[in-house]
């Protein structure tokens, strides 16, 4: 079957729970598209072993795109490799030198994910948080003497001091990639790099029109790919922002608001 359709699905708060669960709802849904001839594709903030224990609760996916857009991975004989439109996704030396001098600054936690691994200068509460929640382990290393080239980095607010995350963002906006995935969650990436960029490069890596994606995300780095996708889809939990740059608002993540959003494609979107 000649599939035409290409769904691009963010992963936290939108295809998972808020209790980081796939409903049973959700991969069935996934499943179904699949089966009907629709590329379904993952697009995460996340880091690609943060996705793999994602992919072990909803099953087969087509391809995976990880740190906001910096790493597509398609699937392979041996495993899940780095594909098409990853062509030196990596920050700069010298950039990531003056990101990371500049959070040590503001005393803001860094973490400095690479293809396989993620490292910080030193391990503290809301970083263990952070890997807890996403199944990561952190190695403490001086991220200005790195062993591996760096994908992204994630700058994270603590309680009641977001507002510094802010400040670093403005240092660096004009130079790097820089976009909230939530209010204490700034990721930090390669200038160029964004969900909507790589999504673009995955469907034409697939045959598929721009015009013939379906985009679903609730955060302010799904806007990207809400500007460039045929049909974009807020959940219900969305911010107001991500609400008003969609087509539809469907039900939340807790709701199963995935399913609903791959149901009314089946019944309205991919039989034209």
């Amino acid at each position: 079957m000649t599939k035409r359709w290409l769904v691009a699905l963010d992963v936290d708060r939108t295809t998972l729970t808020d209790d980081y669960r796939v409903l049973p709802i959700v991969r069935e849904a996934v499943a179904k598209a699949r089966q009907a001839g629709v590329y379904v594709a993952l697009v995460t903030a996340r880091a690609p072993d943060a996705v793999r224990h994602v992919l072990k609760d909803l099953g087969d996916v087509d391809a995976t795109i990880c740190c906001g857009g910096a790493l597509a991975m398609l699937p392979g004989e041996n495993g899940w490799q780095v594909g098409p439109g990853s062509e030196a996704p990596f920050i700069l030396p010298h950039q990531l030198r003056s990101v990371v001098l500049k959070a040590r600054e503001l005393d803001v936690p860094l973490a400095a994910y690479t293809i396989d691994a993620v490292f910080v200068d030193r391990m503290e509460p809301v970083l263990e948080d952070e890997f807890r929640l996403t199944g990561m382990t952190g190695k403490e290393h001086d991220l200005l003497s790195l062993p591996t080239p760096v994908a992204k980095v994630l700058a994270i607010g603590r309680a009641g001091r977001d507002e510094v995350l802010h400040d670093l963002r403005h240092a660096f906006a004009e130079k790097l990639a820089c976009v909230f995935s939530q209010e204490n969650l700034l990721e930090i990436m390669k200038e160029g790099t964004s969900k909507g960029n790589a999504l673009l490069s995955l469907a034409n890596t697939f045959g598929v029109s721009a015009a013939d994606t379906i985009a679903v995300g609730d955060s302010e780095n799904d806007l990207s790919m809400f500007a460039v996708a045929g049909l974009a889809i807020a959940m219900g939990n969305a911010t107001d922002k991500v609400k008003v740059a969609a087509h539809r608002v469907t039900t939340t993540n807790n709701e199963g608001g995935v399913a609903a959003a791959l149901l009314y494609c089946h019944d309205n979107v991919w039989k034209r």
